[in-house]
């Protein structure tokens, strides 16, 4: 009995080897089968279909070159290139101020001004603007009985204490001289600037002293000469003039 029984056992263990082993290789009877929603498990056996889309490469067949050009001929250089427009090359214009074509003559004569820039500039201004009647000033402006005037237009005010002005003087209908007259007040210290133009020429001066005749400097007081004076600030009363608001 003893030995039927181990052999029986033995058998036993053989058969639940067997059963292991091949329920670990996949051929076991007591394997439990797969659940429905495995069942239509895509076939991964089959190929791939990779003819569409159509991916064939685009025709990069170069365009149709002519045969290149010949650079094995040397190039003609014997015939001259065209000159037509050649630059000019004239000597460049003189950018020197024009001479004075009026004489000073006896203008601020006695005074430091004679013979100097500020002299024969203003002289020049004399020729054309010479009023010898009463004057009245409105402003910036002046009118004399006699038909000269000094007409002033406010350019631009950026402020109270700094407006530009343009002031032109006129005789017999033409401008003799132009005025671009700068007043501000600078850390409540005033100044006034002007310059004059007039035949090509230009004078510029300040009130702190500055001045420049024609690009050179002059001493500022040379302007205290009466005859300039009575151009740039001619002394009227206050009244009216026509026109002037």
């Amino acid at each position: 009995m003893r030995r039927r029984a181990a052999c029986y056992s033995v058998r036993v263990r053989r058969v639940l080897l067997v059963a292991l082993l091949e329920w670990g290789c996949g051929k076991s009877p007591l394997l439990i089968a797969p659940p429905d929603d495995l069942a239509h498990t895509p076939d991964l056996a089959a190929p791939l279909d990779l003819a569409a889309p159509d991916l064939a490469a685009p025709d990069l067949a170069a365009p149709d070159l002519a045969a290149p050009l010949d650079l094995t001929a040397p190039l003609d250089l014997t015939a001259p290139g065209d000159l037509a427009f050649a630059p000019d090359l004239t000597p460049p214009v003189d950018l020197a101020w024009p001479p004075f074509t009026v004489d000073a003559g006896a203008f601020c004569a006695g005074t430091p001004a004679a013979g100097t820039c500020a002299a024969e500039f203003f002289a020049a201004v004399a020729a054309c603007f010479h009023p010898s009647g009463t004057c009245a000033r409105a402003g910036r402006s002046v009118c004399f009985s006699d038909g000269p005037r000094i007409d002033a237009v406010t350019v631009m005010c950026g402020a109270p204490q700094w407006c530009i002005y343009q002031l032109t003087w006129i005789a017999d209908g033409a401008a003799c001289m132009t005025d671009r007259e700068d007043v501000r007040v600078q850390y409540h210290v005033p100044s006034d600037s002007h310059c004059y133009y007039a035949g090509g020429h230009q004078l510029c001066a300040d009130s702190f002293g500055g001045a420049l005749c024609d690009g050179v400097d002059f001493d500022y007081t040379l302007l205290d000469c009466p005859d300039i004076q009575a151009i740039i600030n001619p002394a009227c009363a206050t009244g009216v003039c026509p026109g002037v608001d």
